[in-house]
């Protein structure tokens, strides 16, 4: 994985309440798997390299990849209405799992407003 540069906000390393508010939920499994590829996201983004998102929260840098691409995947497939989504997943649910079983609704279902 390619780490992002540090973010200009971000230069004395020092996090921010936002970040260390999401290290204290990602450390403590806090949430669902979309919300912790959402607070991996924001980590990455701001500066904090995945080894030492790892060392304070205890995922893994293959974790927090795969949380994140299944927060952005089910993030796109809500907006873009599949409506049964979180009828399929569950909080702490595993990602590859649930992304695959994932409901896919039938055409009449798509063109029903949302």
């Amino acid at each position: 994985m390619t780490n992002l540069p540090p973010n200009p906000q971000n230069l004395t390393n020092q996090p921010t309440d936002e970040a260390t508010e999401l290290i204290r939920k990602l450390r403590q499994k806090e949430g669902n798997w979309v919300e912790w590829g959402q607070a991996c996201a924001y980590l990455q983004k701001a500066g904090f390299n995945p080894q030492d998102i790892f060392e304070a929260t205890g995922f893994e840098p293959i974790q927090q990849n795969q949380v994140i691409v299944g927060s952005q995947v089910y993030a796109s497939m809500e907006k873009w209405g599949y409506r049964k989504l979180r009828d399929r997943t569950t909080p702490k649910g595993e990602v590859m799992y649930y992304m695959n079983c994932v409901y896919l609704p039938t055409k009449k279902e798509l063109q029903q407003p949302i």
